[in-house]
């Protein structure tokens, strides 16, 4: 069973960010649907940004992958990129999910975003968007498949 860290916008995808966090409910055990959340909570007091690279960094630390969940305006976010690149600095399996077609609590989809991995290189100054996976919460069928996709970017990693 996998750790997940999942990196995402909060303020904006918030509602879509918990729909597919408790996607585990579809299997018929947390272990069968192969991940557990190992994200930040979100109901912590506003730090300073050495505290939150400290909170990040102490978060990550029992993940083995890190699953970016794409909206509208992921790809704009500091924390996100920063949470990216330690993620790849320690390892960790790396995948993203666009979910702008996904509704928000008012009922409304989003525009989809850009790939924020296109914005964090690896060691040979590559965008790590050369060699991540991106699925499609909405058509790649995401309830059903999260736990594979995680699987499988982990073994692709030697995790």
């Amino acid at each position: 069973m996998r750790v997940v860290f999942f990196s995402f916008h909060y303020q904006r995808d918030i509602w879509r960010a918990r729909y597919i966090k408790s996607s585990w409910y579809y299997a018929e055990t947390r272990e069968a649907a192969g991940f557990w959340d190992g994200s930040i909570e979100e109901n912590h007091p506003t730090f300073n940004d050495q505290e939150i690279k400290k909170l990040i960094n102490q978060t990550l630390h029992g993940t083995s992958v890190t699953v970016v969940l794409i909206g509208q305006e992921t790809s704009y976010r500091r924390w996100i990129k920063y949470e990216i690149k330690q993620s790849y600095l320690k390892n960790n399996a790396l995948l993203g999910i666009y979910i702008h077609k996904l509704r928000n609590k008012y009922r409304k989809r989003d525009t989809k975003g850009n790939n924020p991995f296109e914005y964090v290189y690896d060691d040979y100054n590559q965008p790590l968007s050369d060699h991540v996976p991106i699925y499609d919460w909405f058509d790649d069928k995401g309830k059903y498949n999260i736990g594979s996709w995680i699987e499988e970017a982990a073994r692709d990693v030697g995790r």
